[in-house]
């Protein structure tokens, strides 16, 4: 569960905030909550995110301070001003803000970016647990290529970066299980980390894995999604 929380006494702003956020989540189908900032006292997690939009900056910065005097050090801050910040760069990573936006033009894009980075940070230990050969293992996310299914449908191959792992787990059940801001089903017998791939021939239609593997398994109806996701988010 991610928790979106918003500063912004401007309604049009927040509302462009709150967008934001449902463009950026709305691909990953994450569970996630937006509040007020006012319903800070209520969440108990530290899985947050904030944007902290005020015109004066100092104002800003005691919100900030509010937040890390509580104890929390591990949600992400992206403060929003018009304040050129130029002499406050050093209080700014004093309280670990990951970002600081200027209004300025498209400034939407830039928090879209810092949404993306934020997530990232809160999401980046995630660990796949199986058994394997009576043992119970765990393998990071970003050590897996891809999962495939076998000709057995009751089990599936994890393909490694090093190592491959055979486990008693439907390719349908693992996909509900893995979180999809990392994970695409791109056939109906195969799962692929984005994170892994390093580079999609679309004219092929092959995907080719960091360490030289290669697979042709994206059905039809995946392609486009695959491209998008893979342009769109960066990857």
């Amino acid at each position: 569960m991610i928790n979106f929380i918003i500063y912004e006494t401007d309604k049009k702003r927040r509302n462009k905030y709150e967008l934001a956020i449902l463009n950026f989540i709305g691909i990953r189908e994450e569970k996630f909550k937006i509040f007020n900032y006012f319903d800070y006292e209520e969440i108990n997690e530290t899985n947050n995110i904030y944007i902290i939009s005020d015109h004066n900056i100092k104002n800003a910065l005691r919100m900030v301070s509010k937040i890390r005097n509580n104890d929390d050090w591990n949600s992400q801050i992206i403060v929003i001003s018009e304040f050129d910040n130029t002499n406050l760069k050093l209080l700014i990573n004093q309280l670990l803000v990951l970002d600081y936006v200027y209004i300025n033009g498209d400034y939407t894009n830039r928090l879209k970016k810092d949404l993306y980075i934020a997530y990232k940070i809160l999401t980046k230990d995630k660990t796949l647990s199986f058994c394997s050969n009576s043992e119970v293992n765990k393998i990071p996310y970003n050590n897996i290529l891809y999962i495939e299914k076998n000709n057995n449908q009751n089990y599936c191959t994890i393909y490694g970066k090093d190592n491959e792992y055979i486990i008693k787990n439907t390719i349908n059940n693992l996909e509900k299980e893995l979180d999809r801001a990392y994970f695409l089903k791109t056939h109906r017998s195969c799962i692929v980390n984005l994170y892994n791939i390093e580079h999609y021939n679309s004219s092929e239609n092959i995907i080719y894995f960091i360490d030289g593997k290669r697979i042709d398994l994206v059905s039809r109806d995946k392609r486009k999604i695959l491209k998008s996701r893979l342009i769109e988010e960066k990857i």
